[in-house]
């Protein structure tokens, strides 16, 4: 339709230009151009149009298709869902009503099993008094034992009854049968009693536990197992006092005190809320009867104590004088750490290492002896209360000797009147002796104020530092040259106490009461004949000590002496030996040796070294030697000596065997370098069949290659003296 329109607007176009002046015909064709340039667009348009809509009608065409499909593709697994969900319910319908039979099999099996397994113990035993019949009997026994293993319940239910039909029939089962029902009721009331025990053992621990940490968490967590225990220890409920034992067991082992109360088991008794918990038995007896001022030893009496043991005579030992003690309660005073001390020195215990805190509880079997006061043991909490007492009732800790009130105040009494004296010493003019003031007895400085002798002062103190021990702890004694200075350092704190001679402690003991300082005369005094003793004695060991020295010395110089001349004469015959084997084999040995050498040289001078003897028999070396040339080092002198030479075992045959030295130096011009390098070489010569072996090569500062080819080798040195 649109193409004639077109053809005739151009005909009609063509024939107007064709009739008009020549400068409208420009004009006209530009309109034809331009109109039908607009035909063209509208055509365009129009085709794009008609295609767009094409493509959205197919489109909408594809997307209905396409919801058609996944309609029907929701509905299809719907309906195989549905049906996946049916089959699934069917089987487990099925399965539960297995379960549920299983289960009630599983039920009536339990009920019947302990009944069948009596049953079988009951018939079992039965056998074995030699009734009639014993092959049927066997066989009922049998055939119930396979049932109890099976899941038929009704099997095992007719199986018991037959077996019970069986035994019925047996002369002599009625009155076996009551006799393994009292048995059966004895072990059942000896369980009974068993569990009884633990339930009141551990209600014993929770009272005594609770009484010592009453707000803790460990206290909150065993709260409710405790307060159950109780109520069922009341019902007299065996089965609910055994389930409430085992849940106290279980609160017992998480809140950490499975030691604690295994510990406190037969060492606790039922007490009431005023009494002590403590059970007082034959072995803890000497720990808990007595004055509580009374101090108490304990001796280790296990087979792995540290150093002491039981004398034949019945008295204790300690090893080589050794003993490891501890006291046995938080802030102990001085005056135990003495009494102990003095205790241990009166066994014969030289060496005593004494802990200066409380003792370590967690290891007490580390420990010879431990003290303490028994009021001490009645304040501790229940922790270490029960550690030491389990001790004791296992026997590993023994009593040793008791220091009763009544003896510690007579010794005070004997102490204080030590001190009466000592005093009436210092006030009198006399120079008779020496001894200690104590101004402060916190600080472990002495300040030490001798004129003379100041060695054997020294001793006599070492010597009475455990006797002070009670009064002051000495560790460390000052050297003072006055007693104005010892008083000033008094006064500074430089020192808590003064040893002196009795006329320099009057001066000390005036000024201190004047100034109103702390003042305490010692109970050790040293008298001057004391001191002159030690002296002498010191003396004496002096030149005791010197002499063995000097007879140390000379026989050390004799023996090096001999030595000395030993060494000289075995060099000289091992240089005349040498000497002969050179003489002896220093041809033979130069001659293998500059083979050596000669080899080597050739592998060095050629390009072609690979192929060479040299390489093949020293591979390291060469090897070696070519990588410096490939860095511009180049060869400046060669030299080649012995090293060694002897015979050397190849194959089982003894064969000669040289081992050389070879050096030579390196030059590197574009470094401006010098370089010296050494070689060892050795190898074995089997001049039989005309061949060199078992080359090897190593740097001359590193002998352990050529000491092993030797070794290996069983080389015989021909040229080297041992």
């Amino acid at each position: 339709m649109r193409r004639p329109i077109l053809t005739a607007i151009c005909v009609a176009a063509f024939t107007a230009t064709a009739n008009a002046p020549a400068h409208a015909q420009l004009n006209v064709g530009t309109f034809i151009n331009e109109m039908a340039r607009r035909a063209q667009e509208a055509e365009r348009q129009r085709l794009q149009i008609e295609q767009q809509q094409r493509a959205e009608r197919a489109l909408a065409l594809e997307q209905k298709r396409y919801e058609a499909e996944v309609r029907a593709q929701q509905k299809l697994d719907q309906d195989r869902k549905e049906a996946l969900l049916a089959a699934e319910q069917a089987d487990l319908d099925r399965i539960a009503k297995a379960a549920e039979e299983a289960r009630l099999r599983a039920a009536s099996l339990e009920r019947l099993l302990p009944e069948a397994r009596q049953l079988i113990a009951d018939a079992t035993a039965f056998l074995k008094t030699n009734p009639p019949r014993v092959i049927e009997l066997v066989e009922a026994i049998s055939n119930l034992d396979a049932a109890t293993k099976g899941d038929d319940p009704n099997k095992v239910a007719s199986l018991i009854e037959t077996l019970k039909a069986s035994l019925r029939t047996r002369a002599g089962f009625d009155r076996f049968a009551v006799e393994r029902e009292g048995l059966r009721q004895r072990e059942l009331e000896q369980s009974r009693n068993q569990v009884n025990k633990l339930a009141g053992q551990q209600r014993e621990f929770f009272n005594f536990y609770f009484r010592e940490f009453s707000v803790t968490p460990s206290t909150q967590a065993l709260v409710p197992a405790a307060a159950e225990l109780e109520r069922a220890l009341s019902s007299s409920d065996f089965r609910r006092i055994e389930e409430a034992s085992n849940r106290a067991a279980v609160a017992i082992r998480n809140a950490g005190l499975v030691n604690e109360f295994n510990k406190s088991r037969d060492v606790l008794e039922h007490a009431s809320d005023d009494t002590n918990a403590i059970r007082r038995t034959e072995r803890n007896a000497f720990l808990i009867d007595g004055s509580g001022e009374d101090f108490v030893t304990l001796v280790n009496s296990s087979p792995k104590a540290p150093h002491v043991s039981r004398a034949l005579g019945g008295g204790v030992q300690f090893e080589k004088g050794l003993a490891k003690a501890c006291i046995y309660e938080p802030g102990f005073d001085k005056r135990q750490t003495y009494l102990l001390k003095q205790l241990l020195l009166d066994l014969q215990a030289r060496s005593i290492d004494l802990d200066a805190a409380e003792c370590t509880r967690s290891d007490l079997g580390n420990y010879d002896v431990i003290g303490i006061r028994r009021s001490g043991f009645a304040r501790l909490k229940s922790s270490p209360a029960l550690a030491l007492l389990s001790e004791i009732e296992a026997d590993r800790f023994r009593p040793l000797k008791t220091v009763t009130s009544e003896e510690q105040l007579r010794a005070r009494e004997i102490e204080e009147r030590e001190r009466e004296r000592n005093r009436a010493a210092i006030a009198s003019d006399k120079d008779d002796g020496y001894g200690i003031i104590i101004s402060d007895a916190k600080n472990s400085n002495l300040c030490l104020v001798v004129d003379s002798r100041l060695r054997a002062h020294k001793t006599w103190l070492d010597g009475s530092v455990d006797r002070l021990s009670s009064e002051v702890v000495v560790s460390n004694a000052i050297e003072k040259t006055g007693m104005d200075d010892a008083y000033r350092s008094i006064q500074r704190q430089e020192c808590g106490s003064v040893y002196s001679s009795s006329k320099e402690l009057k001066k000390l003991n005036e000024a201190l009461v004047r100034d109103r300082l702390p003042d305490v005369i010692s109970v050790p005094w040293a008298t001057s004949a004391e001191i002159q003793a030690i002296e002498k004695r010191l003396t004496d060991e002096d030149a005791r000590i010197k002499q063995i020295d000097y007879d140390r010395r000379q026989k050390a110089a004799i023996e090096r002496e001999a030595e000395d001349r030993k060494s000289k004469e075995e060099a000289a015959k091992r240089e005349n030996r040498q000497n002969q084997l050179r003489a002896q084999f220093g041809n033979l040995a130069a001659s293998t040796a500059a083979a050596v050498a000669k080899d080597v040289r050739e592998s060095f001078d050629t390009t072609d070294w690979q192929s060479t003897v040299g390489f093949a028999q020293f591979p390291w070396a060469v090897a070696a030697y070519h990588r410096l040339t490939q860095t511009r080092w180049e060869l400046q002198s060669f030299d080649s000596q012995v090293e060694d030479f002897g015979t050397a075992y190849w194959g089982g045959r003894p064969l000669e065997a040289a081992i050389a030295r070879v050096s030579f130096r390196m030059r590197n011009r574009i470094l401006g370098q010098y370089k010296d390098v050494c070689f060892i070489l050795a190898r074995v010569n089997d001049t039989e069949f005309g061949m060199r072996r078992d080359g090897v090569s190593a740097d001359c500062t590193d002998f352990r290659e050529i000491e092993s080819w030797k070794a290996n080798h069983k080389f015989e040195s021909r040229w080297v003296a041992e």
